[in-house]
């Protein structure tokens, strides 16, 4: 068996010999263009696997909110916030109910408030219970999460944090699934793969109509994220000979920090969970082109 390195050189290796990559691609000299614009590239595909790690800290953030009654109250009358949610708001508002009752005041509470009349009488209003419950989250005028829509807060508050669960469960699975793939069919197909399928669960994930939907297309994004990024730091480790590949770590670390600062940027700029989805789903769609580059460059050289 005979591997060609050049025209002028030659290495004979019989089915006995090992011949290891490390040192072979120290006979092939140091990184050129070609390497570090493969490198650059590579780097690219931790933007949408820092986007899905940390967006859950902006989706499911719990805002200020209180507990009302909409048959007392009407959202768009009623505008009246009380420092301390526990307490009585410092000022009063009126809602005539018959012709000899109305209120006078009300306790707002996260999950129970009470409403005060003007004939002495008080009614406790459990938000948990009653079907005219309803809560009051205190947001920006675009600002909606997950919590917001879909009300998980008081009893339900703990389904925002199962949400994150469920997602690096599906993290847990790529870690083992994915290795696995990547050792029978290839580092480079499971890599595109694990790109290009999370583009369409991200824009699934925007329009998703229930919480059960939205957490079982998290779960399935974290087994493609958890693959691309595996294989996506096997490629660059082989790619770059011994001595570079600490700098080519700290390198792939620093893509990491300037992920969470844009995703930062992303979510003050957008605010609507929906909308900020799509803006961490739809750059992946760039990679196709750049996955096309880097064949056109493997078929040319």
């Amino acid at each position: 068996m005979f591997l060609i390195l050049d025209d002028n050189w030659m290495i004979c290796m019989d089915t006995k010999m090992r011949l290891k990559l490390d040192s072979l691609l120290a006979e092939l000299g140091s990184p050129g263009r070609y390497q570090i614009c493969l490198f650059l590239l590579l780097a690219l595909n931790y933007f949408p696997v820092v986007f899905n790690l940390i967006i859950m800290a902006f989706f499911g953030s719990m805002p200020p909110h209180t507990c009302i009654n909409n048959r007392y109250e009407n959202p768009d009358q009623v505008k009246v916030w009380s420092k301390n949610l526990n307490r009585s708001t410092s000022k009063q508002y009126s809602a005539v109910f018959g012709r000899n009752v109305s209120i006078s005041g009300a306790t707002y509470g996260k999950c129970m408030s009470v409403y005060h009349f003007d004939n002495g009488e008080n009614e406790t209003f459990n938000c948990q219970q009653q079907e005219s419950a309803d809560w009051r989250f205190k947001t920006g005028p675009r600002e909606t999460t997950i919590v917001t829509e879909w009300d998980l807060v008081c009893e339900n508050a703990y389904l925002g944090k199962l949400a994150t669960t469920i997602y690096f469960c599906g993290v847990m699975v790529g870690g083992l699934l994915c290795g696995y793939l990547a050792d029978k069919f290839g580092r480079r197909p499971v890599m595109l793969a694990s790109l290009y399928l999370p583009i369409l669960i991200g824009l699934g994930t925007a329009f998703a109509n229930s919480y059960t939907l939205f957490v079982s297309l998290r779960f399935f994004q974290g087994i493609c994220m958890q693959g691309l990024q595996t294989s996506t730091y096997v490629m660059v480790m082989e790619l770059s000979l011994p001595q570079y590949r600490g700098i080519a770590g700290a390198l792939l670390e620093c893509y990491w920090g300037a992920t969470v600062i844009i995703t930062g940027g992303v979510a003050y700029l957008l605010q609507t969970w929906r909308h900020i989805q799509l803006a961490i789903a739809l750059p992946s769609i760039i990679t196709v082109v750049c996955a096309r580059i880097i064949k056109m460059v493997d078929h040319d050289k």
